[in-house]
């Protein structure tokens, strides 16, 4: 069970960076668009 318990959590920690990343892009967009 405990190694099960971590794989879940490796898993949701990876998807947490994907989703800094995706945030990262989407302002980086963000600024862009306010910029012109």
């Amino acid at each position: 069970m405990k190694g099960a318990v971590d794989d879940t959590q490796d898993q949701l920690q990876g998807d947490q960076e994907l989703n800094n990343e995706e945030k990262h892009i989407l302002e980086q967009k963000c600024i862009q668009h306010l910029k012109y």
